[in-house]
């Protein structure tokens, strides 16, 4: 699981993000949530934005917290996020958590690997 938006993402953020993702694919073993809150996605639908970054395999959530997502009872094992709120919290809760930049869990997520765990 890639989980990156803790604090939620600005529409710049999601522009950034889109021009990163277009015209890739996210890697068919790794999920990504985004987290927004909910008037920044609603802008972010009329701009294309939410459509560009789904298309690619992403999910734009809104108004969650990986926190309080029951991560462990859904089955993760695994995360990446580039939040550090998150990289604690996760890690507490069990998981095995990569700590990086928005672009590096992104590449992690079209790869479907950390780049240090393969090289």
């Amino acid at each position: 699981l890639v989980f990156i938006g803790c604090p939620h993402f600005t529409i710049e953020k999601l522009k950034h993000i889109a021009e990163v993702l277009s015209g890739k694919q996210i890697n068919r073993d790794v999920e990504v949530w985004l987290t927004v809150p909910r008037v920044v996605k609603e802008l972010a639908d009329r701009m294309d934005i939410v459509q560009t970054i789904e298309r690619t395999g992403a999910r734009v959530l809104t108004d969650c917290c990986s926190v309080v997502v029951p991560t462990v009872t859904l089955g993760y094992r695994n995360m990446a996020t580039d939040s550090g709120k998150a990289r604690i919290y996760m890690s507490d809760f069990g998981l095995n958590v990569r700590f990086g930049t928005t672009d590096q869990c992104l590449e992690a997520a079209i790869k479907g690997y950390w780049e240090d765990d393969n090289g």
